[in-house]
């Protein structure tokens, strides 16, 4: 490898270095050799077939030429440096001349001529003044003809930033279905035609070379060109030599990846080839040849790949602000957590512009604190501070890094820095955008860039010297603009193609910087079919057409994975296990590293079913005639429950080469059999259905393709659902399943030609592909799995199979459809009972029994079988006189609200809902007050009310009571239970309104709930108190044993059992209240903990550090019972209790007893409390025990009657005993106590009375003892 780079450089320093004009990939259609004009001879150029130009509204061309030794014209003269004619009836119709004065000031010129019979310049000569021209200097022009409109754009010698375009300098002639035939060169017409030019044209000059190109050359093709047309200077010359170079250093980017031997030389080659690419650019080798050098020598690892990222600090506009979305650094957040990759984010703004995450949301254990430096609309002349602005309140990064406290403005800087210890280690930045698109007319974009790139370039290298200026070893990652698609404004081709040339620009800025490394984000962004360049995927954006410009959450999510693809770093897990093609459990590759397959039977000896499919040594060939596909069942007992994946490589089609084929996908089904998920690939389009995830040439992929089924965890902020890698990138995320069974394993489907390279798949779980690149092991997030935090599911009951009366099965629901009429038609009768069923249909209203009938109802829903406006177990009309039962099973896919009963007369017996049907959702029939369940909506329920959710998505909240009508009313109880699935919304055990004679009641064992529980409800009445139980599940909100409004006869309570049911949002802990929100509890309130133990669930109720009250609105007593709670501490604050009690061999201790003045610990059970207390009453039972500092209450009372055994400790050595008295069957005692002076702690026990001492009165003690007498609630 050493001796093929210096061969090469030695051919490139051996070479001639006058190459010609040329332009990359871009031929000229005529050109012309050096020759030399004295003002009388000339020549021509003829222009005929193949090539035509026009000189019209059609007609784009650019004429370039370099030209050298232009002699000063004399007084107004003008100098002729060419014409062109057309055809008859217009010669000589435009051209380009010059005026030199002797100071060097060259006029350009470009006017109209017309000799054949019309007068001469009768278009005036439009002039643009070019200064600084030397005559020693060679110039480089270009006449550009772009649809009628004429520019001219000129040169220095090899200053590229000279370059400068003279803007519209039409004749103002006027042309129709005109073509060029000839160029005229100098003051005469070789060809025959003899014309006197305009103006006395004089002047000598050589050209040194022409070339008529069939297209508009942007600015960089142009730089391109005058380059290697301008002649090398004599003494520029280039060698080797075995001598050192003279004080040449650099250093490493801090830090920086080197994995192997052969990695440390190449890449301390790379660098020490920058200096010498340098030294290239400065003798000014034509770009052809830096081209091919640089493309010899790629560049090092974009920005340094390390685990540690220390401070990070990200600057920029709206789409890193973030707009309807959290932007890419929420992506970017994620990958960072999955690979262990350490880092925290600071800056003067936190949260996004619109949508979003709340700062604070954590995945997989990491928060998301939401810090950057970023606004909406902003533009890097306001963060550089070049000018003020409007955006951060008109500061800047020199301000935000504590280098100046001056505003541009020249007000004084008041807001937050970031220096010393919280110096920024690491900068992200993108902006420009507003710049470029913003700032002036976008529509004329290209033919301002020039002068828009160099102010924002200046811009961005103030910002950075700030960068370095805070912290010289700060590693500054700058972010290429986005691609869009339509927005509001800027969305010509123009506009778009000079975006695009900016980020080049933007690139070559940042080659050689030092640290500074510049990432393009837009790979797999970019619509690769798209006839506008720089053309984003629609759907990657918000609102395209009003907005367009801001990336979702799909484009973010791309944006986030190509620039940890730069970094070096790994793509995302997801949280799960990486793992090879190869070492999944079904696969091709038999110990190596490729698959070993030679013919279909060994696919089909794997259990595939193959159908137009060649199998030998190059792949899986799909594209015979007819339909081709490729089928595998999971083998039975396979265990799908830790989720699945497939895995392969795919290349299709031809790209562009005849039309990109978007509508013919190959087709990949992966699922079990209640749901599957599929990706459909075409030429053009990774898809998920028809959502486009990547956009890219898939006759040229090289990746692996692969999908996961990833059953999620909530706690940890991960998403259940399919995931979908390219490479190691991660390029879908929790996308949707759909619902059936038609795919319980693989299908691939395609008609058309494709090769899979590779293919292979696992039902034991769900992987993320293998990686190359940078990690922390240690550190990495890997899932816990599913969240399975789960208790004994209640509620069910055991559905009847048989003994009915009438039976209709396989129903397809219509219209309004009254199940029970299609098994019974009839009014029914004491002791009947109907079974039906729907496997299908849609329909408006689907009832398990409408209109009047006697008998139970049961009633199936398995599959299809959507009701759009709402469900009724019964409903529309009549009194049902007897049960019903309606459930959701199997693969039923569900619909808008259901309901208990809705607008009946009433049923007379109990209602039973039942939801177990996995991937069912469940909407709302209004916007007021949402709701996917309800008990009641105005029809009164004689019975109990029952709701069981053991699975489904129920997308508002449920509510057990009454929806509408105050006189409605459950004349039982109502119960909610929540056994496993997903509520966007509360569940309430009550309703909004009328009355419930029982009680409402809330039971959560598994599932995940988004917002709080209420045992009651937000309106109406209970007559019979209410409650909560949990014993698993994840509840994001707050949890009431009361309600929200309304009131509650009888007392309340909340039960929480066992340490598996979790009350975390992602960022804090919920509260329980024994009350409510709002609304009257007329009774007492008990929120009892019980069986509470030590466990290894990350938030599990044994860590619960939230708030644990008596409630606010109760009227009676307020008790917190620990019924055996083993905990070493139960870290909740507590507030607004009466009672506390430890019982059932409870050991734990307590901050506060939360304002309770009584409090009793039975027997065998121990408190410590860490502090002083006020209360006023304990009751110790046999071998009880409470530890505090110090009882201060005026008066306190131990009761220790019947108890022999009891300790109360005290860990300081109270002054007095005096306020402290015993109580042992009705006779009071004085304190004594037992001290340990080293440990500053005393015993307390009762003191003993003498013979003969007086003892208080019974009478006296009544206002004591009436606590010890009632009996506790435990």
């Amino acid at each position: 490898m050493k001796t093929k780079y210096f061969a090469l450089l030695i051919a490139a320093m051996g070479s001639s270095l006058s190459l010609g004009a040329s332009i990359s990939n871009l031929k000229s259609a005529y050109s012309k050799n050096s020759t030399v004009y004295d003002g009388t001879n000339g020549d021509t150029l003829d222009v005929s077939t193949p090539t035509t130009l026009n000189v019209n509204a059609n007609g784009s061309w650019t004429m370039a030429f370099t030209v050298s030794n232009l002699t000063a014209t004399s007084d107004s003269n003008v100098g002729l440096l060419f014409t062109y004619n057309t055809t008859k009836p217009y010669y000589n119709l435009e051209g380009m001349g010059y005026q030199l004065a002797e100071d060097g000031t060259l006029t350009l010129n470009v006017g109209g001529f017309n000799y054949n019979g019309g007068n001469a310049a009768s278009s005036p000569w439009k002039t643009q003044t070019f200064s600084g021209y030397s005559a020693s200097t060679p110039l480089t022009l270009f006449y550009t003809f772009n649809r009628g409109t004429v520019s001219i754009s000129a040169m220095l010698g090899d200053n590229t930033s000279t370059l400068t375009t003279l803007g519209d300098l039409s004749s103002g002639a006027t042309f129709n279905s005109v073509t060029m035939t000839q160029i005229n060169f100098s003051a005469k017409d070789t060809s025959g035609n003899t014309w006197s030019a305009p103006n006395g044209i004089t002047g000598k000059y050589t050209l040194n070379n022409f070339d008529l190109y069939t297209a508009v050359l942007t600015e960089d093709q142009m730089r391109e060109y005058a380059l290697s047309a301008v002649p090398e200077p004599a003494a520029a010359s280039l060698s080797l030599s075995d001598a050192p170079p003279q004080s040449l250093t650099f250093s490493l980017p801090r830090p920086f990846l080197l994995r192997s031997g052969m990695d440390v030389f190449f890449t301390l080659f790379q660098i020490s080839f920058s200096f010498f690419l340098d030294a290239l650019m400065k003798v000014r080798l034509p770009l052809p040849l830096l081209a091919a050098l640089a493309a010899a020598f790629p560049a090092a690892t974009a920005a340094p790949a390390d685990t540690e990222l220390g401070n990070v600090m990200f600057v920029g506009d709206s789409i890193t602000h973030g707009v309807n979305s959290a932007s890419y650094r929420w992506a970017l957040h994620k990958i960072f957590t999955d690979n262990g990759i350490s880092y925290r984010a600071e800056g003067v703004k936190t949260g996004n512009y619109s949508g979003g995450v709340t700062a604070g949301t954590s995945y997989g254990g990491q928060i998301f604190n939401n810090e950057h430096s970023s606004q909406a609309s902003a533009r890097a002349w306001e963060i550089s501070g070049r000018s003020n602005g409007s955006r951060f309140d008109g500061s800047n990064i020199y301000n935000w890094l504590g280098i100046s406290g001056t505003k541009a403005n020249g007000s004084a800087y008041s807001g937050q820095t970031f220096t010393g210890d919280n110096t920024p280690d690491t900068f992200f930045m993108m902006i420009g955008t507003n710049d470029l698109l913003s700032d002036g007319n976008n529509a004329t974009l290209a033919n301002r860039l020039d002068s828009v790139s160099q102010n924002l370039l200046n811009d961005m290298d103030t910002i950075v010297e700030a960068m370095f200026q805070a912290n010289e070893h700060a590693n500054v990652i700058i972010l290429t603009i986005p691609c869009w698609t339509r927005h509001s404004n800027g969305n010509s081709d123009a506009t778009h193609q000079a975006v695009a040339d900016y980020n080049d620009r933007l690139k070559t800025w940042g080659n050689g910087r030092q640290n500074v490394t510049v990432i393009d984000v837009n790979a797999g962004i970019i619509d690769v079919t798209s006839s506008t360049p720089f053309y984003g995927v629609s759907s990657m954006f918000n609102n395209p057409g009003s907005d367009g410009l801001h990336p979702n959450a799909q484009g973010d999510l791309l944006m986030a994975g190509n620039i940890a693809r730069a970094m070096g770093y790994a793509g995302r897990t997801a949280g799960q296990e990486r793992k090879a093609a190869g070492g999944l459990a079904i696969n091709f590759h038999q110990g190596g590293q490729s698959p070993a397959w030679s013919s279909n039977s060994q696919l089909e000896n794997k259990g595939f079913s193959l159908a137009n499919v060649t199998v030998d040594e190059n792949g899986i060939s799909l594209g015979q005639s007819g339909e081709s596909s490729i089928s595998y069942s999971w083998a039975e007992g396979t265990d799908l429950q830790n989720g699945f994946t497939f895995d392969c490589n795919l290349v299709l089609g031809n790209g562009a080469a005849d039309g990109w084929d978007t509508a013919s996908d190959f087709s990949i089904s992966l699922g079990n059999s209640s749901f599957y998920g599929t990706l459909n690939i075409n030429e053009a389009y990774i898809k998920w259905g028809d959502a486009i995830l990547y956009s890219l040439d898939m006759s040229a992929n090289a990746e692996n393709l692969r999908m996961a089924y990833i059953r999620g965890n909530e706690l940890e902020g991960l998403k259940g659902g399919y995931y979908v890698w390219l490479g190691d990138m991660l390029i879908g995320e929790a996308l949707s399943v759909t619902s059936g069974s038609g795919c319980n394993g693989l299908t691939i489907q395609y008609n058309g030609t494709a090769v899979l390279h590779d293919l292979a798949l696992d039902g034991t779980g769900s992987y993320a592909p293998a990686t190359s690149g940078t990690l922390n092991a240690e550190k990495s997030f890997i899932s816990s799995g599913s969240f399975t935090q789960s208790g004994t599911p209640e509620g069910n009951i055991e559905w009847k199979t048989e003994g009915f009366t009438k039976t209709a099965d396989n129903l397809a629901g219509s219209g309004t459809f009254n199940a029970r009429a299609q098994a019974d038609s009839s009014a029914g009768g004491t002791g009947n009972s109907v079974n039906v069923s729907i496997t299908s249909g849609n329909a408006t209203h689907i009832y398990a029994n409408s209109g009047n009938y006697t008998g139970d109802v049961w009633l199936t829903i398995s599959k299809e079988g959507q009701a759009s406006a709402w469900y009724g177990a019964h409903g529309a009309s009549g009194t049902l006189n007897g049960n019903v039962f309606l459930r959701f099973t199997d693969a039923a896919t569900g619909g808008s609200t259901v309901f208990g009963a809705v607008n009946a007369a009433g049923v007379t017996g109990n209602v039973y809902l039942e939801f177990s049907a996995e991937n069912a959702s469940f909407g709302t029939f209004t916007s007021s007050n949402s709701s996917s369940v309800v008990g009641s909506y105005a029809t009164d329920i004689q019975g109990n009310v029952d709701i069981v959710v053991n699975s489904g998505t129920f997308n508002h909240q449920i509510m057990g009571g009454i929806f509408a009508n105050a006189n409605t009313t459950i004349g039982g109880n109502t119960h909610v239970y929540i056994n496993g699935g997903s509520v966007t919304g509360n569940v309430m055990g009550g309703g909004l309104t009328g009355s419930i004679s029982g009680g409402a009641n809330v039971t959560v064992t598994g599932g995940v709930i988004s917002g709080s529980v209420y045992g009651a409800g937000q309106g109406g009445s209970i007559l019979a108190g209410s409650s909560v139980c949990l014993t698993g599940g994840l509840v994001k909100g707050d949890v009431y044993a009361g309600g929200k409004a309304g009131s509650i006869q009888g007392d309340t309570s909340v039960t929480i059992t066992g340490n598996t049911a979790t009350l975390y949002n992602g960022s804090s802990w919920g509260s329980i209240s024994g009350g409510g929100s709002g609304g009257t509890v007329k009774g007492n309130s008990t929120v009892r903990i019980q069986n509470l133990s030590s466990g290894t669930t990350a938030y599990g109720f044994d860590k619960y550090a939230g708030n644990i009250s008596g409630g606010t609105n109760v009227s009676g007593d307020r008790s917190l019972v620990l019924d055996h709670v083993t905990v070493d501490s139960l870290q909740a604050s507590l507030s607004d209790f009466t009672h506390v009690s430890a019982v059932n061999q409870t050991r734990t201790s307590l901050d506060s007893l939360g304002g309770a003045l009584t409090v009793t610990i039975e027997a065998g059970s121990s408190l410590i409390l860490n502090g002083t207390s006020d209360l006023t009453t304990l009751i110790l039972g046999e071998h009880a025990s409470l530890t505090l500092q110090g009882l201060t209450a005026d008066a306190v009372v131990v009761d220790i009657t019947g108890t022999t055994n009891y300790t109360l400790s005290l860990t300081e050595i109270p002054a007095s005993l005096d306020n402290i008295k015993f109580l042992n069957d009705g006779v009071l005692y004085d304190a004594a106590m037992s001290m340990d002076l080293q440990a500053n702690s005393a015993m307390l026990f009762a003191q003993v009375p003498e013979p003969g001492s007086a003892a208080l009165a019974l009478a006296g003690l009544a206002p004591l003892l009436w606590r010890r007498r009632r009996k506790m609630s435990h």
